[in-house]
């Protein structure tokens, strides 16, 4: 995972939050009432005027048709971590401004692996021990309340690369 990373940086784009057009959110969809939320998130980022791609992780197999979003589980990699999946494949591909892991649970090696394997400019999620896999992280200091870490991600994106105008 590491070897992937490194071919990925240098990353250094500057974006304003305002700026940002194509937003990717990675959630855990194993359960109903995270998914909800990342779903709600979702609505209110294309109610800013984002176009929203969606990818969510199971952990345990389900129908893949059954969802409105793509999905991915720990068989879309190989033993090397390398992503398989036609889903998370063209996630991956998707040229994004920016990659939000709304997950408070950092630790999941899949949703790792698929932070490092993607494209986007700007990733942005929970503390975790690997840090290159994102250039934002956000310290939920053991808040597993998902709506927290979403907005904590969103104030501090909002604070980042501000266009300051002159006085007059």
């Amino acid at each position: 995972m590491r070897r992937l990373l490194q071919q990925q940086f240098p990353r250094q784009e500057k974006l304003r939050y305002s700026d940002m057009r194509t937003v990717g959110i990675l959630f855990d969809a194993s359960e109903l009432q995270r998914r909800e939320q990342a779903l709600r998130f979702a609505d209110k980022l294309r109610q800013q005027g984002k176009k929203v791609s969606l990818l969510g992780f199971f952990d345990h197999e389900v129908e893949r048709g059954e969802f409105t979003f793509p999905i991915f589980t720990q068989k879309d990699f190989d033993w090397g971590m390398r992503p398989l999946g036609d889903a998370l494949c063209r996630f991956l591909d998707t040229p994004l401004d920016l990659l939000i892991h709304a997950d408070t649970h950092s630790q999941n090696l899949y949703a790792l692996g698929a932070l490092a394997a993607s494209k986007a400019k700007l990733r942005a999620g929970p503390y975790a021990g690997l840090t290159e896999c994102y250039e934002l992280m956000v310290d939920n200091s053991g808040n597993a309340d998902l709506p927290y870490l979403l907005s904590q991600i969103e104030f501090l994106l909002e604070k980042t690369n501000v266009k300051h105008y002159e006085a007059a």
